[in-house]
């Protein structure tokens, strides 16, 4: 195994931000060995990445929002391994939600406890953490709207003898963090205390996250972390085409199917041994990327997966012929206990009556996380655009659209039969933000 230790230097911030790359495999994700090392500017990178589009718009400039996205990108598909061979693990996962969650805890703990979060998650300096998660944050929030509906919401409850730190407080209500006190002596009241502040944050979009199993009289410190996406398509799909189909995964049965043909970025990845499909939608920011494998083998599939795979497949995604595409009409949700997860990655002190939250409550008393869970929903269905006209496909040599020869052109072209994409078995997705280059969203459809 090999790392490659990138030095970044912002000058906005007067910080630098040491960055590990690790070679993950599921067992050695998050080892601290060093055996070579290279120096990266941020501003030869700055320099790279506005080379790309001399018309890149003034918003995808790297800023410290992206620096931290492409932090948190290299462990993604290594976290992804990890949660989805931890037991009881489902189908949806939000690198981004928990990411939000371990740098809230890196800015509200000290000592050993932030420490220990710090190199795990290969965290910044705090300054940088603030700011990178907080301008993330409310980008997807102002992205927001009638097309795209991105909801992060993060919770902490506390029982009534502790007291919230104002300053910190408002750090975390930057990156989407409310503070409640409960009555954790009453273990119904309090879930359902919880439950009830889900439903409004979520709008009801997620219900009965907590249950009484998940608190008890015991309880000191629960967090919470939801993450809702729904999007519009750029090129829908007819309710008129959905019709009812076997899908394979992980037992055979009946689902709607929807169905359309169009002309997607697609491509054949040997290396992963799938096809990807790119499924944009309304505003051209966020991007569902499927990973179909050619065999059913999704475990073979995951267990390729390498840091920044996400951003590479997207870069060879590309327009060429019309695809006809089968795509289950579904809402997956998944309820996700954190502790077990967290501890196999290497977080055990703040479940610990020895965890440092001197920075998080102004009186400390034995506090510790009883309770961590992320819940995590996606929608997929038929809304979007069904009639666009064909993308326009540039001449690679020349960059310009193609001139048709009029007199060779056949009075009757023969239409090309499309490709075939049928996602009737199980296949890996992630939700890709094109600003920041990242899968805030990863999951299966099984």
């Amino acid at each position: 195994m090999s790392n490659v230790k990138c030095e970044v230097s912002c000058k906005e911030n007067l910080c630098a931000v040491n960055i590990n790359i690790v070679r993950v495999t599921r067992t050695q994700l998050f080892t601290d060995h060093s055996m070579s090392s290279s120096t990266f500017k941020f501003e030869d990178f700055r320099k790279q990445v506005q080379a790309v589009k001399k018309s890149e718009p003034e918003e995808r400039k790297p800023d410290n929002g992206y620096i931290i996205s492409q932090i948190s990108e290299q462990l993604t598909s290594g976290l992804w391994k990890i949660y989805h061979k931890t037991p009881n693990t489902r189908e949806v996962f939000s690198s981004l939600g928990l990411g939000m969650l371990m740098a809230f805890l890196k800015l509200g703990t000290g000592g050993k406890t932030a420490n220990e979060i710090s190199s795990r998650f290969r965290f910044p300096d705090n300054v940088l953490l603030q700011d990178g998660y907080s301008k993330i944050f409310q980008s997807l929030q102002n992205s927001t709207g009638d097309d795209v509906e991105i909801t992060i919401a993060n919770g902490v409850f506390a029982p009534y003898c502790v007291t919230f730190k104002q300053d910190l407080m408002q750090i975390g209500e930057g990156l989407g963090f409310q503070f409640l006190n409960v009555n954790f002596d009453e273990p119904e009241l309090a879930a359902r205390e919880i439950n009830k502040w889900v439903q409004q944050i979520t709008d009801t979009r997620i219900l009965n996250v907590i249950s009484t199993e998940d608190v008890d009289k015991k309880t000191r410190l629960v967090l919470l972390s939801t993450v809702y996406f729904k999007g519009v398509w750029k090129k829908g799909f007819s309710p008129d085409d959905t019709k009812s189909k076997l899908f394979s995964g992980k037992i055979i049965h009946e689902v709607p199917i929807m169905s359309t043909t169009y002309k997607f970025p697609y491509s054949k990845l040997g290396n992963l041994d799938c096809c990807a499909l790119g499924l944009p939608y309304k505003g051209d920011r966020f991007m569902m990327i499927i990973l179909l494998p050619n065999h059913h083998d999704l475990w073979t599939l995951e267990d390729k997966l390498e840091e920044s795979m996400f951003v590479n497949i997207r870069k060879q995604l590309k327009v060429d012929k019309e695809i006809y595409v089968e795509l289950p009409k579904i809402r997956l949700s998944s309820k996700i206990e954190l502790k077990p997860f967290l501890e196999t990655v290497g977080i055990h002190s703040i479940f610990t009556t020895t965890a440092d939250f001197d920075t998080m409550f102004e009186k400390r008393d034995n506090i510790y996380v009883s309770t961590a869970v992320q819940q995590a929903c996606i929608e997929i269905s038929e809304d979007g655009d069904t009639e666009l006209p064909e993308p326009l496909i540039l001449d690679p040599a020349t960059g310009c659209a193609p001139v048709k020869d009029k007199v060779k052109a056949a009075p009757f072209p023969v239409k090309e039969n499309p490709k075939l994409f049928i996602a009737r078995h199980t296949f890996m997705f992630c939700i890709y933000d094109d600003k920041y280059d990242s899968a805030p969203i990863i999951g299966i459809c099984s």
